[in-house]
């Protein structure tokens, strides 16, 4: 027998703020759905929720963990509504009881150059159209904060800068060119040395503490180069590589249902470069590329993110797991609190298909992974930076 329940004498709601424009819930199950609205927000602006509800025994605070639109920052607007798993934090409700609900008003700082604001949120993440391996299931909700995202793939013109700066060897570009081509031919490790560079070059902190003569214990494959020891540092407000549910949510569109990370529903080979001709024998030559092109060369998403299926394979900080989604959702029965994947690992994640890839494998739950230290003329990544 369920022993959670309601002995409701009468309801009540309270908005806080005045930013709330409209207020009610209903409970469903052992679970209570809020419906609310926002006033819009000024440009440059976002709102942070907050909620608790009160009845006779005390107050409960609903936590940040609560799906939907709760967590994270948010823009204003009409049908906002979230849902708090009561049965999770009290088995009884009693008396009358009250919601209260408040909007706070904060200012964002301006993207960094050549970034874009991602809001952070709820989403369900991996295959969620029955297409994908079963590294890619089960679907489990993660909730992160929101971060800053380059709107493009590095290039061999940004990379390039920092080989020349730093005494970084430059990569290969096999002779497709360099320029806004993105950068190819570089390794997990060359990726976050960028990453650090960048970050001094804007005055900001380095995400990435490393140690080149210090094995990684949490780095099980032998055939390592490098097996650098890497530590995020925690606070740090420099660039770093995307985890693997920020790439995801980014190439869903803030963790909508799409299947590319164009926001398409399907891959044409004229807004997405990857290989057309296993799947489509008849696709006209021209549209069969075979390299990388330059980035940018399709349209963006609906965030005004490029290429992030197809062109090349983007770096993730994530180790990989093929049973890690399996994991979170056996030790979590709420949303998943901005994962990193697993503590130690053989490869490195990387997302989103490349040029030589069939579609299926740039569709935006995909999943693959690379040694750390290996270099290929199909693999290239892309900076994010925290708040």
């Amino acid at each position: 027998m369920n022993k959670w329940f309601f002995l409701l004498c009468s309801v009540s709601l309270r908005a806080q703020t005045g930013y709330i424009t409209a207020l009610d819930f209903q409970v469903e199950g052992s679970a209570i759905v809020v419906n609310y609205d926002l006033k819009p927000c000024p440009e440059g602006y976002f709102y942070k929720m907050s909620a608790a509800f009160q009845d006779r025994n005390g107050l409960y605070s609903v936590p940040q963990t609560a799906a939907g639109d709760f967590a994270g920052e948010l823009n204003g607007g009409p049908d906002k509504r979230f849902t708090w798993n009561a049965l999770s934090q009290v088995q009884a409700l009693e008396g009358e009881l009250q919601l209260l609900l408040t909007a706070d008003l904060y200012a964002r700082k301006p993207a960094p150059s050549g970034m874009i604001w991602v809001e952070g949120g709820n989403f369900d993440m991996g295959d969620a159209y029955g297409e994908g391996g079963e590294e890619e299931k089960p679907q489990h909700t993660v909730r992160l904060d929101g971060f800053y995202m380059d709107t493009r793939e590095v290039s061999f013109e940004q990379f390039d800068i920092f080989c020349q700066t730093s005494n970084h060897p430059p990569p290969e570009d096999k002779g497709w060119g360099r320029g806004k081509q993105p950068v190819i031919n570089i390794s997990w490790y060359d990726a976050i040395e960028y990453c650090n560079w960048r970050s001094l070059r804007d005055n900001l902190a380095q995400c990435y503490q490393i140690e080149k003569t210090r094995l990684d214990p949490t780095n099980l494959n032998n055939s390592d180069t490098h097996k650098w020891t890497v530590k995020l540092i925690p606070g740090a407000n420099g660039y770093r590589l995307p985890t693997e549910a920020e790439w995801e949510y980014a190439a869903c569109e803030r963790g909508a249902r799409k299947r590319f990370g164009n926001g398409l529903d399907a891959a044409k080979p004229t807004q997405i470069n990857f290989d057309p001709s296993v799947e489509e024998p008849d696709t006209k030559p021209s549209l069969i590329r075979l390299r990388p092109v330059a980035t940018g060369s399709f349209p963006p998403n609906m965030l005004g993110l490029f290429d992030l299926s197809g062109n090349v394979w983007e770096w993730c900080t994530d180790w990989y797991g093929s049973d890690y989604y399996s994991y979170l959702k056996e030790e979590n029965s709420d949303a998943v609190i901005n994962p990193a994947g697993p503590n130690e690992g053989l490869y490195r994640v990387i997302r989103g298909g490349a040029w030589n890839s069939v579609s299926t494998l740039c569709r935006a739950s995909a999943r693959s992974w690379l040694k750390a230290s290996d270099h290929s003329s199909d693999v290239g990544f892309r900076c994010v930076k925290g708040p």
